[in-house]
């Protein structure tokens, strides 16, 4: 199995990353890194970003949400040494137990056409991967997000298990977005800077995931690219999302569920409000730790919109 380090034994200089853009001085594609505590990750990250062989100028924005450990020290080390690829967001405070998304402060700095997303204790194994991607999508235009395998780093270990049921490597149309029937790994995705400004209601959600790809259900269909060599999402116990219990997870997508009906409905879309209501409580009653105090409670809430 392949691993980061079989590709970034010798990363180039950020001179030699210039040097293949010509002179092309816009930039197409903005990889957004999320970083909380990644220190001991964060670093193989980094280097799938700076792996990344184009013809066109990337930038890199890390956003480190206040780390507790040494994350800073090692995202500044790849700043001096490529100032003019990487552009570190330093926060003095955690925001996001604020109820402020990174992906929202990084997003709204973005200067690319299109927005890559990796989180800082993920990484990429294709040296071409946003190439294709923006290949793709540049000739495609009703494709407004694409994306490819992923497999499981597990123990530490890089395994040959998908990180999705097989069955999710497929492509989805607009009605399959928007319905949130798109399971995309998000460390894998691009999507088109049109996704640019998030809406007030993706603030509320622990699942962002699913917000983000119904969101992009706005601008058009999902393409699974085949041709490009997966990327690694690693479990483990700092995961804000896979260190959950099923069980919470399914409580944690009902609030998602129910905070994208409440956007539809804002925006004037009855019929994807309605839908996602009810997919709310539907997913809140099958849940394993079924709770009458929290349903109850959850069924309140819900009443008083």
């Amino acid at each position: 199995m392949l691993s980061i380090k079989d590709h970034t034994s010798s990363l180039r200089s950020e001179k030699e990353i210039l040097s293949n853009w010509g002179n092309s001085e816009r930039v197409k594609v903005t990889i957004c890194c999320i970083v909380f505590n990644h220190f001991d990750f964060v670093e193989e990250a980094i280097k799938s970003f700076l792996m990344q062989e184009t013809d066109f100028p990337f930038e890199i924005i890390i956003h480190d949400d206040a780390s507790t450990d040494a994350s800073a020290t090692v995202i500044e080390k790849y700043v001096k040494l490529y100032p003019n690829l990487i552009k570190p967001i330093y926060q003095s405070e955690n925001i996001y137990s604020k109820g402020i998304k990174p992906l929202s402060i990084i997003f709204s700095q973005a200067k690319g056409d299109y927005f890559a997303i990796c989180e800082g204790d993920d990484y990429w194994l294709d040296k071409n991967k946003i190439q294709k991607q923006y290949d793709y999508m540049s000739e495609n235009l009703e494709c407004s997000v694409s994306y490819h395998r992923s497999l499981l780093i597990e123990n530490g270990e890089l395994t040959d298990k998908y990180s999705l049921n097989n069955k999710c490597y497929k492509d989805f149309d607009q009605i399959d977005l928007l319905k949130g029937r798109g399971r995309i790994s998000t460390q894998t995705a691009m999507l088109r800077s049109n996704i640019k400004h998030l809406p007030e209601e993706y603030s509320m959600v622990t699942n962002e995931d699913s917000f983000l790809f119904v969101l992009c259900g706005e601008f058009g269909v999902g393409k699974f690219l085949e041709e490009i060599g997966p990327s690694a999402y690693r479990l483990h116990n700092g995961g804000i999302w896979s260190n959950k219990k099923s069980s919470m997870k399914s409580i944690k997508a009902a609030e998602s569920y129910y905070w994208i009906a409440k956007y539809y409905e804002r925006v004037g879309k009855k019929h994807f409000s309605s839908f996602f209501l009810f997919k709310s409580i539907k997913t809140i009653l099958l849940s394993s730790i079924y709770s009458p105090l929290y349903n109850l409670l959850f069924m309140l809430k819900v009443g008083k919109k």
